[in-house]
């Protein structure tokens, strides 16, 4: 798992996370903004036990300031949001982290690692109904995320150094996971805090460059992941009825339950199998030109893209298939390619949620069907063919 930055945690498995919206909270016409201060510190330190030994230990600390500024055409209403909305939240953490890595050799690397991270809080900025505001006290805050856990692992190579093999085995375990929903009746964003959840896995993944084929590179991959939820009663899909599972917390005021428990579920976006296999081949022609060829298999296995888990947001696994054919001098001057990227033109969503203003919330918490959202999602991109010329300068005139 990378941990360059301990503050961003993806809360889906260990895939990485998208880029973060602005944020802005938009209430019926009256917008609050949402604005920041924040500090960081990083201490690190390595140790050389023994000749074979080494122990590299660190601590971040994070500081962070939230605030909302309440903006309003209409004082009356920008009184009550201002005195009904909290003005600030302050977080602050301290995550250390410790590795122990043995080399017992120039060819085998093991190393046990302990890992904390941490996301801050902040203020729910997607809402657009102000009514609970406008009616009295509420807090539209939601709490900072942390993680602990580790891994155990180890980096050869066998074969003469022809083959590079590395494999790890982790478990961490989050607290308050940061999880966005979107709802479609009110088209209304929330982030809701996860009371626990468990990432935990095995990766392995190789690189082979047999000496008898000049040239050839072979790599692969492959991963098993389970994600699930520990404790969570999240809320219900719209229309997802008594008998689909939405029968806890019965806390509406016509007496239908809002809440579906969760727990042991998969997390969104976290498929239980991954897996790669690629090649490259390098064949030097007369003159110094080099022309190159490779492909690549990716597999990513089932899973759900919506926090609530409704039944038409799982994909079933996919196998991309990309492929290139370059040619170009050996010193890398210059370089012409022609790529296809998913050749197979295979599709699967990413992130989505109920269309708006589909399905039927009444029928919520009910025993009586029909009430779903249609869904919708946003997708990889499909087939693609490229052609692509590189030029390096530096390179071109030497």
């Amino acid at each position: 798992m990378d941990f360059s930055s301990l503050t961003n945690f993806p809360p889906w498995g260990r895939q990485s996370s998208a880029a973060r919206r602005p944020q802005f909270w938009y209430c019926r016409r009256h917008p609050l903004a949402s604005t920041r201060r924040q500090f960081r510190d990083l201490a690190q330190a390595t140790f050389d036990l023994t000749d074979t030994l080494e122990l590299s230990a660190g601590a971040r600390y994070t500081y962070e300031k939230r605030k909302q500024d309440i903006a309003s055409v209409v004082p009356s209403i920008q009184a009550q949001l201002t005195a009904n909305l909290p003005d600030q939240r302050k977080f602050h953490n301290l995550s250390p982290e410790a590795t122990l890595t043995w080399r017992p050799s120039s060819a085998l690397t093991i190393f046990g690692s302990y890992k904390t991270g941490y996301k801050s809080g902040g203020f729910q900025v997607g809402m657009l109904d102000a009514g609970p505001a406008l009616r009295g006290p509420f807090d539209n805050s939601f709490d900072e995320e942390t993680v602990t856990g580790g891994e155990l692992g180890l980096k050869t190579a066998l074969l003469d150094r022809s083959l590079m093999i590395n494999m790890a085995v982790y478990r961490y375990a989050y607290e308050d996971l940061q999880l966005s929903s979107f709802e479609a009746q009110s088209a209304s964003t929330t982030i809701a805090n996860v009371t626990g959840s468990v990432v935990r896995g095995v990766e392995l993944d190789f690189n082979y460059k047999p000496y008898q084929i000049r040239g050839l590179a072979i790599t692969g991959a492959v991963a098993f992941n389970e994600s699930f939820y520990k404790d969570f009663l999240g809320d219900c899909y719209t229309g997802q009825t008594i008998a689909e599972g939405c029968s806890a917390a019965d806390t509406d005021s016509n007496g239908r339950f809002d809440k579906q428990d969760l727990t042991g579920r998969t997390l969104p976006r976290a498929p239980k199998w991954a897996s790669s296999l690629g090649f490259t081949y390098e064949k030097p022609l007369m003159n110094d030109f080099l022309l190159t060829v490779g492909s690549s298999a990716t597999y990513t296995g089932r899973y759900s893209y919506m926090q609530q888990l409704q039944p038409e947001s799982f994909q079933d696994g996919v196998t991309k298939i990309d492929a290139f054919v370059s040619f170009g001098p050996a010193n890398g001057s210059w370089e012409i390619g022609f790529l296809g990227r998913n050749l197979t033109e295979e599709y699967q969503p990413t992130s989505g949620a109920g269309v708006p203003l589909t399905g039927n919330p009444q029928l919520t918490g009910t025993s009586r069907p029909g009430g779903k959202p249609d869904v919708f999602g946003s997708t990889n991109r499909g087939r693609e063919y490229w052609i692509r010329f590189t030029v390096r300068p530096d390179l071109l005139l030497n």
